[in-house]
């Protein structure tokens, strides 16, 4: 079909098209009988190629749902819910945004509550009642937090069968950094972010090497520690504590447990040599 003068002036007032794979348009039929056209005018037509068949069944599926007006709101209406649908599912949220949502909060939170159990422990025969209570509170009041971060963001990271070094920290980016040096010297490696799972993977799984953070969101790495070593079956794994906290915070704690070492934060890879060190000999 050849476009005629009113086609022509059609497409030069709207902008629209006359005529569309040889036929004429919905647009220019309206224009003609002097209805209303409906102007997108930062919208984009996008268009594509169903067998017959496929186009019998979107027909038969709006003409029994009212609230779709055509193929064009079909699509719209699908597209939109399968993008909303993989952004929001519980998968890709766990994986993606809410590791780095509950990393933002669990950082303070996570100095907030040790400088103040360290207050708590080193001051607590200097402290007023009033303000001793206070100081319960705050620690009380993040264990609340970190449980509903957790909740929330449901940050569980899945375990292999088999490692050779697990690191055990509440904070991802420092399992991520471990990780990435350890497979570089070959080694398994497997990172958890929470104590349940480092005893779930503990009954089924034993690495040569653990690294443990003393300050973890679920619990405390050093009674974690204790748990460990009082089933023999885990005598022969050697661990090694990592923490930002001053020894001085902790070591009168450690009296009755066997560690193997400590890497303090900030650190250095060569403070890692002990672990290689280990790794090595289990491995000669």
């Amino acid at each position: 079909m050849i476009k005629n003068s009113d086609m022509i002036k059609f497409e030069l007032e709207t902008g629209k098209k006359a005529l569309w794979n040889g036929e004429i348009t919905q647009n220019y039929t309206r224009w003609i009988k002097g209805e209303k056209l409906y102007y997108r005018k930062n919208d984009k037509r996008v268009s594509l190629y169903i067998s017959a068949n496929e186009k019998v069944k979107w027909a038969e599926f709006i003409n029994a749902n009212n609230d779709v007006k055509g193929f064009s709101d079909l699509i719209r209406l699908s597209v939109r819910e399968y993008i909303e649908s993989r952004l929001y599912s519980h998968e890709d949220r766990r994986s993606y945004d809410f590791h780095r949502i509950s990393h933002a909060l669990k950082e303070p939170l996570t100095n907030v509550k040790g400088y103040a159990q360290i207050i708590l422990e080193q001051y607590e025969n200097e402290l007023h009642d009033n303000l001793y209570a206070n100081f319960i509170r705050i620690v009380n009041s993040c264990d609340v937090l970190e449980k509903r971060i957790n909740e929330f963001c449901g940050n569980k990271v899945q375990y292999t069968n088999k490692c050779d070094i697990l690191i055990v920290d509440d904070n991802l980016q420092m399992i991520n950094l471990l990780e990435e040096y350890f497979i570089m010297k070959n080694y398994n490696v497997q990172g958890v972010l929470n104590g349940v799972d480092v005893l779930n993977l503990l009954s089924s799984n034993k690495p040569k090497v653990i690294i443990l953070d003393v300050m973890l969101n679920d619990s405390n790495g050093i009674d974690l520690c204790r748990l460990i070593r009082q089933n023999p079956d885990n005598d022969k794994i050697s661990i090694f504590l990592i923490t930002a906290l001053p020894p001085d915070s902790f070591e009168k704690t450690l009296n009755d447990i066997k560690i193997d070492g400590f890497i303090f934060k900030p650190f250095d890879l060569v403070d890692l040599e002990p672990i290689l060190e280990v790794l090595r000999t289990e491995f000669k």
